[in-house]
């Protein structure tokens, strides 16, 4: 729903309600978007990812599990299905395949592992 347009140099643009200009496939005949595709493109690729994120955390939600949980979770399954022996899968090695913080994949574990859906054991050799 258009809820402001507003006049710009190459013509008027229709805003959404945060006023963001809308995509140029919901812009009404004869509006312009001014910003550039490619500026654009980053923004919407967080927009789309966020969303993404939002709806995978619906999903877990009734299992018990959380945002933080659920990729650690996934991050194993492709492993094993990958035919990697997890037995060999630190958290060091997952934080650095996820890009995270190895202080959060620790937390994430013990939390996994109080929940009963992994299990863990200590590296006599770390």
């Amino acid at each position: 729903m258009v809820t402001e347009v507003s006049k710009m140099a190459k013509g008027p643009v229709a805003t959404g309600a945060a006023g963001a200009p809308l995509p140029e496939t919901a812009q009404p005949e004869g509006f312009v978007n001014e910003i550039p595709l490619s500026a654009r493109l980053p923004q919407r690729l967080v927009l789309t990812v966020n969303r993404y994120q939002a709806q995978i955390v619906k999903a877990v939600k009734p299992y018990g599990i959380g945002a933080s949980e659920y990729p650690v979770l996934i991050t194993l399954r492709h492993r094993e299905l990958d035919g990697v022996n997890l037995e060999g899968s630190s958290q060091r090695d997952i934080a650095k395949r996820q890009h995270r913080d190895p202080a959060l994949i620790n937390r994430v574990a013990k939390s996994l592992e109080a929940k009963g859906l992994i299990t863990q054991e200590v590296d006599n050799s770390n």
